[in-house]
Order: structure tokens, then sequence, then C-alpha cells
């Protein structure tokens, strides 16, 4: 099957990166949802692309030879990039390539070590047959989580496509970055989910609540550098270790698989992944 092609049920992990400080998080970014889940892909899209290509080719080719074309790294650039050269606002208005079913827009420091990824957007789309995402809504706030699911091709509409002209031009002719209008009155990197929610909800609306369901469900440990493994006090931002997250990547990570890639992978990224 050619990477095009969909199969009946799919998804596939989407992030962007422009930061050279988070590159060590994409080799395992990929390996651990593709070592546990056969109907998963994976697509990144890099700033530093040569120099991670260069730096990482020997890590890149485990990763081929245990998965083939089932993941895919490529360079982030484009005229909307070009505007607004922010990482984790990019992959709000980078179309992916691969065209699975489900596209999850991840942050790239989430690894997903469920094995059930398809499965829990199946069930919420059984919910909510005519929604086309599942997303939290920030509070009052116009903000819509960083971490959504979306159906590709219902999604990346000429509607939306349109949208997405329509507010850049917008940037441009109103000077907004440079006069830190809103939402560019944040801290760089912290505008991403109100250019989230501009361009989704003029489209498709805001994200539906489903009573007793998650629609944003992680799936995964989030091994953020900017939080602690586990609570160290209440209501502490935690990376959301689980006994069974927990023992899912133990036994990813004593597999032949991982001890095969291990050795490519950067001494910090080993460090975090032994506070699990």
């Amino acid at each position: 099957m050619s990477k095009n092609q969909t199969k009946a049920s799919d998804l596939t992990l989407f992030s962007a990166l422009d930061s050279e400080k988070y590159e060590k998080f994409v080799l395992p970014f990929i390996f651990f949802p593709l070592a546990s889940n056969e109907d998963v892909r994976v697509e990144v899209h890099l700033k530093n692309y040569d120099s991670f290509i260069e730096s990482n080719a020997g890590g890149l080719k485990i990763l081929e030879q245990q998965f083939g074309n089932r993941f895919a790294i490529h360079p982030l650039k484009g005229k909307y990039f070009n505007i607004l050269p922010c990482g984790s606002t990019s992959r709000f208005f980078t179309e992916p390539i691969f065209r699975s079913k489900w596209t999850k827009i991840s942050d790239i420091d989430l690894m997903h070590v469920e094995n059930h990824l398809v499965k829990d957007f199946d069930e919420l789309e059984k919910e909510k047959p005519s929604d086309t995402y599942f997303a939290l809504k920030r509070g009052q706030h116009k903000k819509i989580s960083g971490t959504l699911c979306v159906k590709t091709s219902e999604f990346y509409s000429s509607e939306w496509r349109q949208n997405l002209e329509s507010y850049f031009q917008n940037v441009v002719q109103e000077d907004k970055l440079r006069k830190k209008t809103h939402p560019f009155d944040q801290p760089f990197y912290y505008h991403d989910e109100f250019v989230n929610y501009d361009l989704i909800v003029p489209v498709h609306g805001l994200p539906s609540s489903i009573e007793g369901k998650n629609v944003r469900p992680i799936q995964g440990i989030h091994i953020s550098p900017n939080r602690p493994p586990y609570p160290e006090f209440e209501g502490c931002a935690t990376w959301g270790i689980t006994e069974e997250r927990k023992k899912a990547i133990q036994g990813l990570m004593s597999s032949e698989a991982f001890s095969e890639l291990l050795p490519h992978l950067a001494q910090e990224m080993n460090e975090l992944l032994e506070k699990i």
C-alpha cells in the first residue's frame, strides 16, 4: 500500500517543530506509536530539516528498517510559515501529506504508547458522526487545545483553506506581529491556541462536549521538560503517567527493536525516559 492510500480506518500522528532543543523527541515520537499500533503513521515537519537528517541518519535508518514508509519527515516551510515562523503554531496551518482517515495534531514530546489510538476516535465518531474534529475549548478563552484530532478529508476543506488565506492576509495587512495585536501580544509560542481557534471555529464550529467521554484523549506520556514526571503537589501538571502507560512504555523499551534505536537517541532523551 502506498503512503497516500487510506485504509478503512487509520490515523496519522502529525507534528511540526522549529526548535533544535526539541529535536531529541523526534525519533521516539516516531518509534513508540508505530511499535504499538499497526494502523498508525507518523509525519513530522522540521525547520532544521537538512541538519536533522544528517545528524540522525543512523537512527532514521533503523526506523526505516523497522517501519518502512509508515513515517515521513519533511521541511517546515511555506508562505504561512514565512509570515508566522512558530513551530507550535505551524502545525495548525500546515496540511499533512499522509492522507489518513484521522490526523492527530500533537506536541512532539508526547510519546503515544497506548495501542488503541484509532479506536478511541472511531468511538467518538459514533457519538458525533458529523463532527469534523475533536478537541477542547479552553474555558471562556477563545482557544482550542493544541492536541486535537481531525477527520482529514473533511477538516482540510476548501473553506478551511480560504479562511486560512484570509486570516494570514489580515495578519500581514494589519501588521499584527510587529504591532503585537492580539493574539500576538502573548509571549512567543503562547499565541498558538488562539490562532488555532481562529483557524478552526469560523469553518468547523466549536468542539463538541460528549458526556462521559474524553474528547481529547492524550493516549501516551507527555514528557514535557516544563513539568515533573510525577505530582510534586496537589493539582501539579505532570507527564500523565498511569500504571497502564508505564507498563506499556517499559515493555516497548525492553524490546529488541528499541534496543536497536537506543544508541541513536540523544543522551538527554535517554535521561528523560529513565525518569518514568
